[in-house]
């Protein structure tokens, strides 16, 4: 857990969400250079979407991952409306039968509140996960500091913090490999909110792309494959290649101090938080 002091983001970030439907072109242009990326073990991977959000939001990331041989899992539940009750039993239920019948932890990727909700299912059950990516997913700081609290509320039935005991599971670093990727010009959330403090397991990830558009950049599907292809129980830091950051247009933090390569010089800041 960080203790920035976050606020709501600048309307000017507000603004740059209405880009998101670029990303869209960026992706489809990107698809030959996907089609490179690391292939993994097929272990499964849960996906858990945004706010009100489905299924559907989650359908590129889903067909990103399957052709990186992956089994994806999809939450089953519709809408996301946060912790209400049976959601977590219900979540619970499918890792164990993912469990038994295939033989393999499961890896879960979640986008804002998704990942948030992750959090919380890996502190419960560190057991029954393999590692954890979220995607601009508030996590410390003021709940209450995102543009969208009237819709959380609506959705939720309650107003952001209210649920202390929620609000205490999802602050608390899981004990599983976690990767926390957020960005800088996040619109809807403050980004320091989903920056996570480096740890034995634990890094953050910086790109540079809208709130809406994590579910289809082609830098966060780059970092996916690269997080999710590692060896169970090999977890190591995240370091970005020579071209991380200029692709994001910004020198990024990764969790971890880069590594020189023999061919160019990785660019990581180190910042103190």
């Amino acid at each position: 857990m960080t203790k920035h002091a976050a606020t709501k983001p600048a309307l000017g970030n507000l603004l740059l969400e209405l880009l998101t439907p670029w990303s869209l072109v960026h992706f489809s242009l990107a698809l030959p250079w996907l089609a490179t990326m690391p292939r993994g073990d097929g272990h499964p991977v849960l996906l858990l979407p945004g706010m009100l959000a489905d299924e559907r939001s989650m359908r590129i990331v889903g067909a990103f991952l399957r052709s990186r041989g992956y089994e994806v899992l999809e939450w089953g539940m519709g809408r996301n409306r946060g912790p209400l009750p049976g959601v977590f039993d219900t979540l619970l239920a499918l890792l164990k039968s993912t469990r038994r019948r295939t033989g393999h932890k499961v890896s879960v990727v979640g986008w804002s509140l998704g990942g948030t909700l992750a959090r919380v299912l890996a502190n419960r059950h560190p057991e029954l996960i393999r590692s954890v990516v979220t995607l601009a997913s508030p996590h410390t700081g003021n709940p209450k500091a995102s543009h969208l609290n009237w819709l959380y509320e609506r959705a939720t039935g309650h107003a952001p913090g209210a649920h202390e005991a929620f609000l205490r599971e999802y602050s608390r670093t899981p004990d599983v490999p976690l990767t926390a990727v957020c960005t800088r010009i996040d619109g809807v959330i403050p980004w320091q909110s989903a920056f996570q403090q480096s740890g034995p397991c634990a890094e953050t990830v910086e790109v540079l792309c809208t709130h809406g558009a994590m579910g289809s950049s082609p830098i966060v599907m780059y970092v996916l494959a690269e997080r999710l292809q590692q060896r169970e129980g090999q977890w190591r830091p995240f370091v970005p290649p020579w071209w991380f950051g200029l692709a994001n247009g910004t020198a990024l933090h990764s969790g971890a101090r880069a590594k020189t390569g023999a061919a160019a010089r990785v660019r990581a800041v180190q910042r103190r938080h």
